[in-house]
């Protein structure tokens, strides 16, 4: 993976990212239920492991 392809996919995740938290909406860390930090940190892990992984397409061929 090429440095160039690196920053277009940790472009394009922290975009889909920050939508996905408008959506979500904006709650305190006190005010959220375990779960859901489970399900932010598992969402976390995969945008980072996409990023970083070229064997990972960003869209289907």
């Amino acid at each position: 993976m090429t440095a160039w392809d690196f920053v277009v996919r940790s472009v394009v995740l922290a975009l889909a990212l920050l939508v996905l938290m408008r959506i979500v909406g904006k709650r305190l860390v006190g005010e959220v239920a375990a779960v859901d930090l489970v399900v932010g940190i598992t969402v976390g892990t995969i945008a980072g492991s996409t990023a970083i992984s070229d064997k990972i397409p960003l869209q289907k061929t």
